[in-house]
């Protein structure tokens, strides 16, 4: 079993410290009495059993309780592999009187304890005195009715130490035949996760077996045989199981690291192969736009986090026009249907029928893509105070062009129309009868709502066109002259938005 190192170091300085501390405030415990005074034993056992939970992660289980008398007096013969069993006996039967060596009781304090408990206390001076001391100390307790619980191999064992290794003694027979109880045999492998000695421990589950109990008759030749077989052979299993356990355990770690390695080599399969995706999908669609002019490769960044995509600048050119974007930055986890935020800086567009361009301060935007299909959650353009906002749907499989299907938000849209008809975009009095449009259209929150619809390559924010796309089956060479491109159709909206002469 692999020993936990820093667990049982806590919880031994844990253990060390209660036990100091339940010594010294225990002390005005021994003037009790006895039946108040055990009380507080249950108590330090419980203390105890939490601090193994919640520290070392040791818990135990018992078995066989239905084994036990109903009634009475009965004699326990338990493996002892280390001092774990000791400190449950408590809790695995019902005020246990326990056998130990007389010399235990000399410890200052913690002897005083243990004889409060009620043991049976052997004194070892000589053979005959340590039979007489434990036939009169097993009358008594059968007189009041409480197991006794007595270790046959006489001092703890190594897991899987056999009988051979240590033998048990003779003196549980001269037991029974003194008391005539029966002998409940107790099995356990509490050994393999707390050893007989050493600082290091293991979590996991210590099992107790009650066997069923030994009645009075036999031979010592006969009870030893068969006191040895059961409770050997029991223990053996219950170790196998401990030890098959653990090693399920760290199948089912390795098992569990292979599959979180096989997800950490997804994940990063998936990263740099969407990071793939996400830069040639980048530059598709900004060829699906217009000509870009490529002044830096987009750069990718970002793992094991959200994919990034970084732009120093990027330029759109079509027949029409041209679109200049300082610092482009996108991000979003590979993951479908997770969110995908954009930002950029000033954007500077520019059209063949204007007499200046128009720059916005930014353009923030939040949305998915999804089998081809790009969903604006929400977006703000700015410029000073003017604010727009677009959400929809942009469907890239709708050929020759993206299909939109987008709502335009606005707010202190007369300021953005003042500035066009400064610039001589639009003339003066199509702004002021812009603006009473749009001032009709003001919900209380001072927002306009406006449909962005398409018509082949013409976007049109309700009647007005805004941007006419180029056509896809027409190379735009930039070395070749304007005038050998075909001229596209001169839409009647259009005638609206010259410049004022």
């Amino acid at each position: 079993m692999k020993r936990a190192i820093i667990r049982s170091t806590l919880f031994n300085i844990a253990f060390i410290l209660v036990n100091a501390i339940c010594c010294f405030l225990y002390i005005p415990t021994l003037l009790l009495p006895r039946r108040l005074y055990m009380i507080f034993i249950y108590l330090y056992h419980y203390i105890i059993i939490a601090l193994e939970y919640s520290i070392l992660g040791l818990r135990y289980e018992v078995r066989g309780r239905e084994n036990l008398p109903k009634d009475g007096s009965y004699l326990v013969a338990a493996k002892h592999m280390s001092t774990y069993e000791t400190i449950k006996l408590h809790l695995l039967f019902k005020d246990p009187a326990i056998i130990l060596k007389r010399e235990l009781l000399w410890i200052p304090l913690w002897g005083q304890f243990l004889q409060k408990t009620g043991v049976i206390a052997i004194d070892r001076s000589t053979p005959e005195r340590a039979t007489e001391s434990i036939k009169e100390g097993a009358l008594h307790m059968k007189a009041l009715g409480r197991p006794i619980v007595i270790f046959p191999q006489g001092t703890r064992v190594w897991p899987y130490e056999t009988a051979q290794d240590k033998r048990y003694k003779s003196g549980i027979h001269r037991m029974q035949k003194t008391t005539q109880l029966p002998i409940v045999p107790m099995a356990t492998n509490s050994g393999m996760f707390w050893p007989r000695s050493g600082w290091f421990k293991s979590p996991g589950t210590v099992v107790f077996k009650i066997l069923p109990g030994i009645d009075p008759g036999l031979s010592k030749e006969e009870l030893m045989t068969r006191l040895e077989k059961e409770m050997e052979e029991e223990s053996l299993s219950l170790m196998n199981e401990a030890a098959l356990k653990d090693l399920d355990r760290k199948s089912s770690i390795l098992l569990s690291l292979l599959f979180i390695a096989a997800l950490i080599a997804g994940y990063s399969y998936l990263w740099f192969e969407t990071a793939k995706q996400v830069k040639a999908g980048y530059t598709h669609f900004m060829s699906e736009l217009g000509r870009s002019t490529l002044i830096e490769e987009p750069r990718i960044s970002g793992f094991p986090g959200p994919i990034k995509l970084d732009v120093l600048q990027e330029n759109l050119r079509t027949k029409d026009g041209e679109l200049d974007i300082k610092i482009i930055h996108a991000q979003g986890w590979p993951i479908p249907f997770t969110p995908i935020s954009l930002i950029t800086g000033p954007i500077e567009v520019q059209s063949t029928l204007w007499a200046q361009s128009v720059t916005f301060d930014s353009l923030q935007a939040e949305f998915t893509v999804w089998d081809n299909v790009i969903n604006l959650r929400n977006s703000l353009l700015q410029q000073g105070a003017f604010e727009a906002s677009i959400a929809g749907d942009i469907n890239l499989e709708q050929k020759p062009m993206p299909m939109m299907d987008l709502v335009l938000r606005m707010k202190n849209q007369q300021n953005f129309l003042m500035d066009l008809a400064q610039k001589r975009i639009i003339k003066q009095q199509m702004a002021l009868f812009l603006s009473a449009g749009f001032a009709a259209l003001m919900e209380p929150d001072g927002y306009v709502h406006v449909p962005i619809a398409q018509q082949g390559r013409t976007l049109y924010a309700g009647p007005l066109p805004i941007f006419h796309m180029p056509d896809p089956d027409v190379p735009l060479n930039p070395e070749r002259p304007a005038e050998s491109l075909p001229e596209l159709p001169r839409l009647e909206p259009y005638n609206q938005l010259a410049p004022a002469q």
